[in-house]
């Protein structure tokens, strides 16, 4: 009787309840679709059908098959409605941890802004800082011990009560901090390899909700037009390529992510051309012809490295690059 009634059931009907159980309005289920709220609305009242290609997407979301939908399969409204928390429940953390990493950004810049303007005995940029990372360690260390995050944790407490005027052992110097740094690694890896950590299931949901914000974020943009090219990349990884005979100039931008731009097709450069790059956490590429070189002078670098593969020839016109790179890299590559 059951698969009487359920086939007998219109797809709209069958929308309606999935809808309904899973706790959504129209609106939100639109939103998801990509639809208006009014194609919804004739779905669900019998005025017209979703397209074809629409179904595995209605599917998808409401984590049941397109037979289910078709009215070939009973409808588990009563799982329908725990898939839907359950996701509810993961973009909520996403949505919290996306705060805490914009919260410590804000903190990040106002450090750097106090040290620039502000001259007190005790700096509290570097208490910060310090703070900063004792509580990024500490929960590191909670959620897995190693040597490395234990590391983070003495060094959080190092500096906090260096810049707090506390008397401490000793001077921590590049000298110093180099080998302790190569030890903690080494004792980091031989003890994952003599104490693995057993899979757990919220391992995979924990890698699967960053990636999650990671996809959420990712920005990818190109344009070249007239000589001017621009290019931005952010959690992502782009390859992008310009055909452009002439480079008047541009913007190249990757953060978190690793982009190449690739200019080999250029016959000439503008007089006053400039390629402004700005690069954090990420890696930069730029190919060039041989006729061309790339001048960075005006390059700042923090915590970063440049690379250059490849060779130009002796009457090769230079190419302005200004910009900054911070903790990440920079490669030029002639062909």
């Amino acid at each position: 009787m059951e698969n009487s009634a359920q086939e007998k059931k219109s797809m709209g009907k069958r929308i309606m309840s999935l809808r309904k159980a899973a706790g959504m309005t129209q609106e939100q289920l639109s939103s998801l679709l990509g639809v208006t709220p009014q194609a919804v609305s004739k779905w669900e009242n019998d005025v017209s059908c979703p397209d074809v290609t629409m179904l595995p997407h209605i599917a998808e979301v409401f984590g049941v098959s397109t037979d289910s939908l078709l009215g070939r399969e009973d409808i588990d409204t009563e799982a329908v409605r725990a898939a839907y928390a359950k996701e509810s429940s993961q973009k909520a953390q996403i949505s919290k941890s996306g705060m805490w990493f914009g919260a410590l950004v804000v903190v990040a810049g106002l450090a750097l802004l106090c040290g620039q303007f502000m001259d007190v005995a005790i700096k509290p940029w570097g208490v910060i800082w310090a703070s900063i990372l004792l509580v990024l360690g500490t929960i590191w260390m909670l959620r897995r011990f190693s040597f490395l995050n234990l590391g983070v944790v003495l060094l959080g407490l190092y500096l906090l009560m260096s810049n707090l005027g506390v008397a401490v052992p000793f001077v921590l110097t590049w000298a110093t901090g180099v080998p302790i740094f190569l030890v903690l690694l080494g004792l980091t890896i031989l003890w994952d390899h003599l104490f693995p950590r057993p899979y757990k299931e919220e391992d995979w949901e924990h890698w699967n909700r960053n990636s999650e914000f990671m996809r959420r974020h990712a920005e990818s943009k190109f344009s070249d037009e007239d000589g001017h090219v621009s290019m931005k990349s952010s959690f992502a990884e782009n390859n992008y390529v310009t055909n452009m005979p002439r480079f008047n100039g541009g913007e190249m931008e990757v953060h978190f992510g690793h982009g190449v731009l690739d200019m080999r097709g250029l016959q000439g450069v503008g007089e006053n051309a400039v390629l402004h790059v700005e690069i954090s956490f990420g890696c930069g590429e730029v190919w060039l012809p041989r006729t061309l070189r790339a001048d960075l002078q005006q390059v700042s670098k923090s915590a970063a490295d440049y690379e250059e593969h490849g060779a130009y020839y002796a009457d090769a016109k230079p190419v302005r690059i200004m910009g900054s790179v911070s903790f990440g890299s920079l490669e030029i590559h002639y062909m």
